[in-house]
């Protein structure tokens, strides 16, 4: 996360050390959102299946402060009222339902693929409180109340692509 966390600072480029790791293409900050973006797997889906505005897209994920501390899991429930029941996250591209950071770092990507991204508040929670992912409990919901100010870091496994589908 430190890395992905310095990347963000990156978009300057303002030392060489930064210069350096945005040619080495590991990370890429999107344009509308300033969302940083850290492949760790490419899809194997087809080409032709990239995601894309009007496709639903089912995706797990883990969500975590910047400084790495845990907060929600759609898959693992090993921290106390995470209340993960292991139910992926779908929604449809284009329909204004996604965290505008999230939405932006899952166009393009085909099922397979695994990312983390840096969503700044602007495109985050701290702007967009209602949309998805929504954690659930307590514990993860008070978390994302109290750090909507910060950025947030997404773990994200695409699972599927449904190419033109509505959710």
């Amino acid at each position: 996360l430190g890395a992905l966390i310095a990347a963000s600072a990156a978009a300057g480029l303002a030392t060489p050390q930064r210069a350096a790791l945005a040619a080495a293409g590991e990370f890429t900050k999107l344009p509308a959102t300033g969302a940083v973006v850290e492949r760790v797997t490419a899809g194997t889906g087809d080409v032709g299946a990239a995601s894309a505005s009007k496709d639903r897209v089912v995706f797990h994920y883990v969500l975590r402060r910047a400084n790495g501390y845990f907060v929600y899991s759609t898959t693992d429930a090993y921290v106390g009222d995470n209340d993960a029941d292991d139910e992926p996250e779908i929604a449809t591209l284009g329909e204004g339902a996604l965290l505008p950071g999230i939405e932006e770092a899952l166009e393009g990507e085909r099922a397979g693929a695994v990312f983390r991204v840096l969503v700044p508040p602007s495109a985050g929670y701290q702007t967009y409180p209602g949309l998805k992912p929504q954690v659930e409990g307590f514990g993860p919901k008070r978390q994302v109340e109290a750090h909507k100010p910060e950025p947030l870091v997404f773990e994200v496994r695409l699972l599927k692509v449904d190419k033109g589908s509505s959710s």
